[in-house]
């Protein structure tokens, strides 16, 4: 089970998603279209996590075309 910290009255989980992980969250967000909820639901994470994450790719303006391009390598 995942660490979490709050901060500022907002729970923040610690769980660190693996770049698969990241690559199957923003696939199913931009080319099927899913809910945040939806996304949890089928990767078995909770919509906070799922929300985390998009809003981090949103903040780095990462797509998922530049997701794809990315390696485990970090590269």
């Amino acid at each position: 089970m995942a660490r979490s910290t709050i901060l500022s009255g907002v729970r923040m989980s610690n769980k660190r998603l693996s770049l698969r992980q990241i690559k199957e969250v923003l696939r199913l967000r931009f080319e099927c279209e899913r809910s945040q909820r939806e996304i949890a639901t089928t990767i078995g994470l909770s919509s906070a996590t799922v929300w985390d994450y998009l809003d981090r790719a949103r903040r780095a303006q990462l797509d998922f075309d530049k997701a794809i391009a990315l390696d485990e390598g970090g590269a």
